[in-house]
């Protein structure tokens, strides 16, 4: 029983107290990840904010 609720939730983030905090902020926060992401040149840079990306969108729950 509960190795299937840690891999019904492996992919899922807890939202912290600091997302949280940022909650009113989540789409100008989304916005700007994926412009940065998108404007990037380096690959290096690409990879970090598509990292960031990710991230966020799982934080706010727009990607599963």
């Amino acid at each position: 029983m509960e190795s299937r609720r840690r891999e019904k939730n492996a992919g899922e983030i807890k939202m912290t107290p600091l997302a949280k905090m940022f909650l009113p902020s989540k789409d100008r926060l989304l916005h700007n990840a994926k412009t940065m992401m998108d404007n990037a040149q380096d690959p290096w840079f690409k990879q970090y904010w598509t990292k960031v990306y990710v991230h966020l969108c799982r934080q706010y729950k727009k990607l599963n």
